[in-house]
């Protein structure tokens, strides 16, 4: 079985984007969203 570690387009797009950055990223962006959907409620 053939595993894509690294698409292309995602690569050539944004580099920075890779490994446990964009796992970081990810759980900042998540964690300012239900912030907000706390404070709107």
């Amino acid at each position: 079985m053939r595993r894509r570690k690294k698409p292309e387009k995602a690569t050539k797009k944004e580099p920075w984007l890779d490994g446990p950055k964009a796992l970081v990223i990810s759980t900042v962006i998540t964690a300012s969203v239900e912030l907000i959907k706390h404070f709107l409620k």
